[in-house]
């Protein structure tokens, strides 16, 4: 790796984590993955409006379905796991959520790509 590249990928990770500081501040609660992944796609050119508000939309459905699994748990009703004292909830929600967000991004994305072909703006 070349000191140029070595120079970039620092400087890169160092505005990561400013922004991550910043998001933090701001009650954001995205984890530093999210967020790179957040800033590479707005970067790639998807509307910051659209995709906050898929964001917004998850968090919605994930409490929803938290909510759900808390009160399976509580009643005893099939074999849910609850949240763990963390605040997490079971590793079949976090494959939910995860297929979620990776279905909603594309949806995303395609959708911006058609606005760039028929001449719409971001």
């Amino acid at each position: 790796m070349s000191f140029r590249e070595a120079d970039r990928i620092a400087s890169a990770q160092q505005t990561l984590d400013i922004l991550y500081d910043m998001s933090q501040l701001l009650g954001t609660q995205l984890d530093k993955e999210t967020l790179a992944t957040c800033i590479g796609m707005i970067e790639s050119g998807v509307n910051p409006e659209a995709l906050a508000a898929v964001v917004q939309e998850l968090r919605r459905e994930g409490a929803i379905v938290a909510a759900r699994m808390n009160a399976n748990a509580v009643d005893g009703g099939g074999s849910v796991a609850a949240p763990t004292g963390s605040g997490r909830v079971g590793v079949g929600f976090t494959r939910t959520w995860t297929w979620t967000w990776r279905k909603a991004i594309f949806s995303i994305s395609l959708n911006n790509n058609r606005n760039r072909e028929i001449g719409g703006n971001r």
